[in-house]
């Protein structure tokens, strides 16, 4: 009996501890398609004109990836406050369980920095 409650136990603690290591894994996961989807967009963003930028900079709103990505959202905004490389604008992916904001710097978005909002 007292070898029942202790297999029980064991059992217990390793399912507890396989859950976890499934919810970091997911986190991770998560992370990393947002880098890579920020990534995507940012090129996509540096194709458009600067006034086209700066509208959005002024009237943000959220955007959808295409399937299988359609879980995740991207605005383009001014940054918030604090941002370490004085950039004026952020680009931002949004998913159920997170965010992650990348400053927007380089030849095409020092325009709409420059023009500001």
């Amino acid at each position: 009996m007292v070898s029942l409650a202790i297999v029980s136990v064991v059992a217990v603690s390793a399912l507890v501890l396989v859950a976890s290591e499934a919810r970091v894994a997911e986190k991770a996961r998560a992370h990393v398609t947002a880098a890579a989807l920020a990534e995507y967009q940012i090129a996509e963003l540096e194709l458009l004109p600067a006034t086209t930028l700066q509208s959005m900079v002024r009237s943000p709103r959220l955007h959808s990836f295409a399937k299988p990505f359609d879980s995740y959202r991207w605005n383009i905004s001014p940054a918030a406050t604090g941002v370490v490389d004085n950039s004026d604008v952020e680009l931002s992916i949004e998913w159920t369980d997170g965010r992650i904001s990348v400053p927007l710097t380089g030849p095409g978005f020092d325009a709409i920095s420059r023009a500001g909002p």
